[in-house]
């Protein structure tokens, strides 16, 4: 099982960041890029394609649905972000690697586990 560190420093050089706008010609386009990165290829996307990138292949690689969760958030601008929780680490493509929950300074407004995908939890 790759540790979460591991999973960062797999998807984190081979991500871009582009708008979903620019990409796929609509505000709004999530998906995984998890075939991309175990094929070793560079992929674009925003915020929460590396997040759901990440947090599948935390899935894939074994860790407990419960452990991995989607944190819809704001950050110190307002703008919307996301990131995923794996255990006790954050994975952000706005930060230089994985870090711990207490880290970020965003405003947590809901979130989602694994266990319970669809379902969106508020507060976090």
């Amino acid at each position: 099982m790759l540790s979460v560190q591991e999973i960062d420093r797999r998807v984190r050089p081979l991500f871009t960041y582009v708008p979903d706008k620019v990409v796929h010609d609509r505000i709004e386009d999530w998906r995984s890029h998890e075939k991309a990165v175990r094929a070793g290829l560079k992929f674009k996307g925003d915020c929460d394609d590396f997040a759901l990138t990440c947090a599948v292949i935390a899935w894939e690689e074994g860790y407990a649905l419960d452990q991995i969760r989607l944190i819809h958030c704001m950050d110190e601008t307002g703008g919307s972000h996301l990131i995923v929780q794996v255990g006790e680490l954050i994975l952000d493509n706005r930060m230089p690697e994985a870090v711990p929950i207490t880290f970020p300074r965003y405003t947590w407004i809901k979130s989602m586990s694994f266990a319970e995908r669809g379902t969106w939890r508020n507060p976090v």
